[in-house]
């Protein structure tokens, strides 16, 4: 199986959820980031949902028919729906993200 497309939590203070598909797959688009507020959960839960359902969508309807894309059925998520579980997992990971650089205006 091919590695598709990745969600990532971006590095830094950059407060972005980010979903990327690989290059070779000539999708389209091929990337999708959401900013969050990383000290409201609801605000970073729900962008992460956003990015998750792009994600998923965009295999669905532009992968999982090809061969070597395609998964076994308990492997298939359904977009845009992230468990309180990992959420919970995550929680401390972002309450972990250093502030926003604030650059003054000039």
């Amino acid at each position: 199986m091919n590695m598709s497309f990745q969600c990532l939590l971006s590095q830094g203070n950059d407060h972005r959820w980010t979903a990327t598909f690989a290059p070779s797959l000539q999708l389209i688009s091929m990337t999708m980031s959401r900013s969050f507020q990383f000290d409201k959960r609801e605000n970073w839960a729900a962008k992460l949902k956003e990015v998750h359902s792009f994600a998923w969508k965009q295999w669905t309807e532009n992968l999982s028919h090809k061969t070597g894309y395609q998964l076994s059925a308990d492997k298939i998520q359904s977009a845009g729906v992230v468990s309180e579980e990992l959420l919970d997992e995550l929680a401390p990971e972002v309450a972990n993200i250093a502030p926003k650089t604030q650059y003054q205006k000039r």
